[in-house]
């Protein structure tokens, strides 16, 4: 699956296979994905990952957050990146972790 948007936001939702979304001046939402026979590459203002997220994949974004809201197993083949903002993780059990990234 490919989706592309100049601006506005983007929802992905109980998705499996490749998932590639490209919205450099939107916000996009992602829940319930299973990239076991594929790859996840979000490119994106703000991301939010939610639910459950099976597989690896990449998560880069320019100038915006990224919010992992899954179990810690959801995250160890998914890479977050962000230039200019933050990551947050929020797993199952409610602890926040936040790493700065970018200069």
């Amino acid at each position: 699956m490919t989706v592309g948007a100049e601006a506005g936001d983007v929802r992905v939702w109980d998705v499996g296979g490749d998932v590639k979304v490209e919205a450099p001046r939107g916000d996009v939402s992602v829940g319930d994905v299973n990239t076991d026979t594929g790859s996840a590459n979000l490119e994106a203002g703000d991301v939010t990952l939610s639910g459950r997220f099976s597989g690896g994949g990449r998560v880069t974004v320019e100038s915006g957050d990224i919010i992992a809201r899954l179990p810690p197993e959801d995250t160890r083949d998914l890479t977050l990146e962000t230039r200019l903002g933050s990551v947050l993780r929020e797993p199952a059990d409610g602890a926040e972790t936040k790493e700065e990234q970018g200069s």
